[in-house]
């Protein structure tokens, strides 16, 4: 069964506090988040395809 966020995004990928989530319906359905302390989403960055998403989820959680 597939993890989704308490704001139902679907995780796709972690790495470190940023998330790789998809939500259906939306124009740019991929992002990837920030993660607080609680497991609350925010700082998001917004993509089309899933290529660019999980290329920024491994830069911004090397950088972490």
């Amino acid at each position: 069964m597939a993890e989704h966020l308490k704001n139902g995004a679907e995780v796709l990928a972690r790495f470190n506090n940023i998330v790789l989530a998809k939500r259906e319906g939306t124009v740019h359905p991929f992002v990837t988040w920030r993660m607080d302390a609680d497991d609350n989403a925010y700082w998001g960055r917004y993509f089309a395809n899933y290529e660019t998403a999980l290329f920024d989820l491994v830069k911004r959680g090397a950088s972490e």
